[in-house]
């Protein structure tokens, strides 16, 4: 892998708090996911170097991992936790309940591809859920546009997101990794085991 981690005892506790929150009022899919980015005072900016998020995808794209790659583009309309997926073939409604946790310095946050300034990174947990278009235009809230070109790569247990994303005539560049719904449902189902497994 191009990332090892280390966490410190409050970290760690924080980070197995927010997998393994209490989602059982909810339905829907779980989504768990690690983004990329710098804290700016308090406020997670996922926004990352262009020339970095070039280096470290054109080295991942190399991986002999990799099963399967995936080029896709699509506008997300988002309200409040709601949001328009549409591409050009479809267009999907999705609503998203999630709590995440930032990690502002990571010890032992070494990088093969040199990356030495992606001081943050911010794990989330969803659940994630179709809905109608109704549901959707019910909500009557400022609607936020986000133009997206992405590229995923797929390993057996999580996905590299790559997504070049326009929005208020600003270009921004992200990268997330999202565990497989296999990996996912194993995390939860087997709790500690699963989680040790999980952070190293």
């Amino acid at each position: 892998m191009i990332y090892s981690l280390s966490f410190t005892k409050e970290q760690f506790i924080a980070l197995k708090s927010l997998l393994y929150k209490n989602f059982t009022s909810y339905k829907g899919t779980h989504e768990i996911e690690l983004r990329f980015g710098k804290l700016n005072d308090t406020k997670f900016i996922s926004n990352v170097n262009p020339d970095k998020f070039r280096l470290l995808r054109d080295k991942i794209k190399n991986d002999t991992e990799i099963t399967n790659t995936v080029y896709t583009q699509d506008t997300v309309y988002s309200k409040k936790n709601v949001r328009k997926i549409v591409s050009s073939s479809h267009t999907t409604y999705e609503k998203k309940d999630k709590t995440k946790f930032d990690i502002s310095v990571v010890s032992g946050f070494e990088s093969s591809a040199k990356i030495k300034d992606q001081t943050a990174i911010r794990f989330g947990h969803a659940i994630e859920q179709t809905i109608e278009q109704k549901e959707y235009d019910s909500i009557h809230k400022q609607e936020s546009t986000r133009v997206r070109d992405r590229t995923t790569f797929h390993f057996t247990d999580f996905q590299l997101d790559f997504t070049l994303v326009n929005s208020d005539n600003k270009v921004e560049y992200e990268i997330e990794a999202e565990l497989s719904p296999h990996f996912t449902k194993i995390l939860l189902k087997e709790g500690d085991k699963a989680f040790i497994k999980f952070v190293n």
